[in-house]
């Protein structure tokens, strides 16, 4: 019996190959972090070569802040099509765990990632990074990093 990655084929064209490797990356970093997760490990993820990884996306360092990025804006459009709550909480949890891995590995190497890739970018909505932050809130909290309760004592506010 034929396995789903034998039967898969490989991605085409640029933005074929960038949508894989992006999916690939997402989903290794989600699962066991930056660090852990070499190039080499995407692109077999991806069913793409290793040097089409390091040519659309750099280093290491770049694609992860291009998995920041395409998380940001995905997860940000899912919650604005008003996804059923575990669509949601799917997203929120895998968008959770990249950002906190990915975090780690920044600080690890002595950065401080900036809030606005982690976030997905300066918002011309507003209400949608603070329905981002607040889905976020409440995944951290269902996964026992924090207490709810301790969150809802900061209010989330629009700057004007």
């Amino acid at each position: 019996m034929a396995t789903q990655s034998a039967t898969r084929k490989s991605p085409t064209g640029r933005e074929e190959v960038a949508a894989a490797v992006l999916e690939a990356a997402t989903d290794l970093f989600a699962e066991r972090g930056p660090a852990a997760t070499s190039i080499r490990d995407i692109a077999a993820r991806s069913k793409v070569n290793h040097g089409l990884v390091f040519r659309h996306f750099g280093a290491k360092e770049q694609l992860v802040g291009a998995v920041l990025d395409h998380l940001g804006k995905t997860t940000t459009e899912l919650l604005q099509g008003n996804p059923s709550a575990d669509e949601a909480e799917r997203a929120l949890d895998r968008h959770m765990r990249v950002m906190a891995r990915g975090a780690l590995l920044q600080i690890a190497v002595g950065e401080r990632p900036p809030l606005e890739r982690v976030l997905g970018g300066p918002s011309d909505d507003p209400f949608g990074t603070l329905n981002l932050v607040g889905g976020l809130r409440r995944s951290m909290a269902k996964a026992g990093y924090c207490d709810l309760k301790e969150f809802q004592k900061v209010p989330l506010t629009v700057a004007s």
